[in-house]
């Protein structure tokens, strides 16, 4: 087995300079720069497991290679993750190894460091130059002798770093309105090394400057007055916290908003500003970590895929305008995130005064009670005392504790009435005790209440199912939601639905005459409600990801709803490899085929190809299964069905294909079943197809299926000779079961997704034609293997090489007898079918003239007539037959020229 010496080999991978760094030679480098450039960073600092590194000043993931090397992220990462961070000498080793990289420090994750970032000066409006000036020089008078202080990037600005255990804010960064003065509490810092030990009082040391930073945070929120056409904050000045702090939860909540489809691909926006403030509106209403939004939006298809105006991209036009507009923003939408923070205000631990409290509502008092009241019941049959019982009848009327006494009597049971009286006297003199069982129960049902209210209860039922009106022709109950590994959705009959959820109420009202609340089983009525979400079908509209789509004045459910992956520029050299140098077998043009068919599945997922891919290899561990997985993580599982049985895909109950895009067949297809490679054959160029759910009618409707068959076997797939659908690749078995190199592998591929979906989504493929498949060696090999019938008696008499012993050559060709033929194929049990075969038949495709008759001379005796084949001799045998298959080229094995005789 071979064995690369680094990762990733980038002179085969990909035209850049791989991520992957080496640590040979560069130690001392690292050392030296350590002890040079940024030999002033404070020993405190260094110790913090907190380092990035900086490209473009955004913050990269540095880790730890299989070799010992470093590997730097291929794009931006999220710095509030503390796996993301490394230590100050693997930050180093980076640096060392890619001068053009930066180094970054995250302030206030894993450590209560914070910053003090002083401008340019040059920066700062004419009017408010003076104040800044006179704030800044404040600033450093104070600072200097507390912290670790630095010139930043531009030259003309100052870092000023020291500790603030407590901070004044939640936020990551807090910037001055006019000064450009900026609090840095949770955010990526550029550390650039640059320490001025000559400066009035300058330091290393880093002591506590949290009254300094809560001094200045409380000058920011005074300001000096906002400046003409800008937006003000609220009169206290404080920016509620958003609740989402992670990047894939913004990313969900984005795509799936009002501007989702802009989102994913900016190339849809109708006009790219006025959707970026939205988009920067829809983020403000979750987030307010800076850092985080600017991230999320910047890598989306928003950004990323949308066309540059002029000679200014989308990039930069975002870097221009994000100052401003993400402030605006972030006060647009204060108001909203104040009331949502409202609506989570814990109002602590209950009691029994909140029972009783008047404006409580009906519904608890009843819950609650009816609690109580078993309680009391269950603690009487165990005979409980009454002074135990007592706390309990605190929670009841007295109307309710006289209907449970009168009961008992009714029912016979004095002992118990009795100890129910006693248990109510004592309840009425007993002041402190609370049941907190009661009290908790109580929250319990306030929280109830509000979650079954007819209202609460609407959104939610909308939110989470939707119905579908015709569905193999009767309605059905969708969920809105797909599982994550298999993409099954769930679908249910409406009384089938209904009998799934008999237990989820709604409350309509309190009957008064009856003190008790009016319930009803909320899924029946919310099928039978015309305020229930209906469609009246569901397709797969991709040139859309809007989530209603009108057809001919029907409401049809989109269930397209973008790729999983989003798009980020960036490179993907472990992605590139595993397909040309793996996948592929470095065949250029079989890479090149492959990454177009992908990109026409990305871009074009509507057009059917009317080709499929077939993953072949012997070895075990070769790639084939890392290849389909990273397939359905970048589409997502809800577009893709993976199958070892091929009934589920082509059988009587298909419907698993129904709206695929991507369907794979693992070791699923027997090659000589050509009932089921009928049935694929027609999958792979049939434009509609028939899906059969059971229990249901079977439906019409468009077949989107890339297909995909992976196998380990020697013949994967019956190929006639003159195929035009199989692209066949046989998978190389240069990493074949070697964990070390698919850990490291299975590591870098996360990374590198949205780049790869990026570099899929704006590749060109307009000349490229899907039934244009390139030769490969794989694909003439299962051509071979899957000769049969007289083809194959014919290729086994050719890879034999020998003759009946009675053949004739004449110097030129070879006469060979039918008869003799004949004998052999009976000698040897060839047979097709049932049948020995025709030897006028099998020799079809080699013979050099039909059966004729001939008299021959044999052993001496007197000529006789004979029916005969005419030959050709071995080599020109063989090339016919490969000629007939339409194979180029095929190893016989023996290098015989010539028949030989039995």
């Amino acid at each position: 087995m071979v064995n690369l010496p680094t990762l990733f080999d980038a002179s085969t991978v990909a035209p850049v300079t791989p991520d992957y760094m080496s640590t040979d030679g560069l130690s001392s480098e690292a050392d030296h720069l350590a002890a040079t450039r940024y030999r002033s960073v404070p020993a405190d600092m260094r110790a913090a497991p907190c380092w990035m590194v900086a490209r473009d000043k955004k913050p990269h993931r540095v880790t730890r290679g299989t070799g010992g090397g470093v590997i730097v992220s291929a794009y931006p990462v999220d710095h509030h993750d503390a796996a993301n961070h490394c230590t100050f000498a693997d930050a180093m080793e980076a640096i060392a190894a890619d001068p053009s990289l930066g180094l970054g420090f995250v302030l206030g994750v894993g450590n209560d460091f914070a910053c003090v970032d002083l401008d340019d000066l040059d920066k700062v409006a004419p009017e408010h130059r003076d104040g800044a000036a006179e704030q800044q020089r404040l600033i450093r008078e104070r600072l200097t002798p507390l912290t670790y202080s630095e010139v930043s990037r531009s030259g003309k600005g100052w870092h000023f770093i020291g500790r603030c255990p407590t901070p004044p804010t939640d936020k990551a960064c807090v910037k001055h309105p006019e000064y450009h003065i900026d609090l840095l509490i949770r955010s990526f810092l550029v550390v650039t090394g640059d320490h001025q030990p000559e400066a009035p009082n300058a330091t290393t040391e880093i002591a506590d400057i949290s009254s300094q930073v809560q001094s200045l945070h409380r000058k920011f929120n005074e300001g000096d007055g906002p400046a003409t056409g800008v937006a003000t904050l609220p009169a206290d000045g404080v920016i509620t916290p958003g609740r989402v702090t992670d990047a894939k939860q913004l990313k969900l909540i984005l795509s799936a908003g009002k501007n989702g489809e802009a989102f994913r691909d900016g190339r849809r926006a109708n006009d790219w500003s006025t959707t970026f403030k939205a988009i920067l509106n829809a983020t403000a209403q979750f987030c307010t970590d800076e850092q985080l939004a600017y991230q999320v939006i910047a890598t989306s298809g928003l950004v990323q895929l949308a066309e540059d105006k002029g000679s200014v991209s989308r990039i930069e036009k975002l870097d221009r305008l994000w100052a401003k507009e993400w402030r605006d923003s972030l006060i647009k939408t204060e108001p909203s995130r104040r009331a949502e923070a409202a609506a989570h205000v814990d109002i602590g631990p209950l009691t029994l005064a909140d029972l009783w409290d008047c404006r409580q509502s009906g519904y608890v008092k009843f819950r609650v009670q009816q609690r109580a009241e078993d309680l009391i019941t269950e603690g009487l049959y165990r005979g409980t005392d009454a002074e135990t019982l007592a706390p309990l009848f605190r929670y009841l009327t007295p109307e309710r504790q006289n209907s449970l006494t009168n009961m008992l009597r009714a029912a016979k049971k004095d002992d118990m009435a009795k100890l129910c009286l006693d248990a109510c006297i004592m309840a009425q003199s007993a002041t402190t005790t609370e049941v907190i069982e009661l009290n908790d129960f109580m929250g319990e049902m306030i929280a109830e209440e509000k979650r079954i209210s007819v209202k609460v209860r609407f959104k939610e039922y909308n939110e989470k199912f939707y119905i579908v009106e015709n569905y193999g022709g009767s309605a059905m109950v969708f969920r809105d939601a797909f599982h994550p590994e298999s993409g099954a959705q769930e679908f249910w009959r409406p009384r089938a639905f209904q009998e799934a959820k008999v237990h989820e109420l709604v409350l309509l009202s309190f009957n008064i005459s009856e003190d008790k609340p009016h319930v009803e089983r909320f899924a029946r009525m919310w099928t039978e409600s015309p305020k229930a979400r209906r469609y009246a079908k569901q397709e797969m509209r991709f040139e859309t990801t809007e989530r209603v789509v009108d057809i001919n004045g029907e409401k049809v459910f989109n269930l397209f709803q973008g790729w999983a992956t989003m798009p980020a520029a960036g490179t993907w050299p472990a992605i590139h490899y595993l397909i040309r140098d793996i996948i592929c077998s470095s065949s250029v043009d079989a890479t090149e085929y492959l990454l177009n068919y992908l990109a026409h599945m990305v871009q074009k997922p509507h057009v059917l190809p009317g080709t499929a891919v077939i993953l072949q290899s012997e070895e075990q561990g070769t790639g084939k299964s890392t290849f389909m997985t990273l397939l359905r993580k970048l589409l997502g599982s809800r577009y893709c069905a993976s199958t070892s049985d091929a009934d589920h895909f082509v059988g009587p109950h298909n419907d698993r294909a129904l709206n695929k895009v991507l369907l794979h067949f693992e070791e699923a297809v027997a090659p000589n079943d050509r009932k089921i490679e009928s049935k694929i054959k027609a999958l792979i160029t049939n434009e509609t197809a028939s899906y059969n759910p059971k229990g249901i009618a079977v439906i019409e409707a468009r077949n989107f299926a890339r297909v995909f068959m992976t196998s380990n076997a020697q013949q994967v797939a019956h190929l006639a000779r003159h195929d035009r659908r199989m692209f066949v690749l046989n998978v190389s078995a240069k990493h074949a079961n070697n964990a070390a190199f698919w850990s490291a592998a299975h590591d870098a591929f996360p990374q590198e997704m949205e780049a790869f979906m990026h570099a899929l989504r704006t590749r060109d493929i307009s000349a490229f034609r899907p039934s244009v498949i390139p030769f490969t060696q794989a694909k003439d090999k299962q051509k071979m293997a899957s000769v049969v019938g007289p083809e194959r008696v014919l290729f086994d008499f050719l890879e034999a090489g020998r003759l009946p012993a009675c053949s004739h050559f004449d110097g030129r060709t070879w006469e060979v007898r039918v008869t003799a033929l004949t004998e052999h194929f009976i000698k040897n049990s060839s047979k097709v079918g049932h049948s020995y075969p025709q030897p006028a038949r099998v020799f079809a495709p080699v013979a050099l003239s039909p059966v004729r008759v001939r008299r021959i001379n044999v052993s001496g005796q007197a000529s006789k007539s004979w029916r005969v084949l005419t030959l050709p001799k071995l080599t020109d045998a063989r090339m016919a037959f490969l000629f007939h298959q339409n194979v180029s080229a095929y190893d016989w094995g023996d290098g015989m020229e010539d028949w030989a005789l039995d």
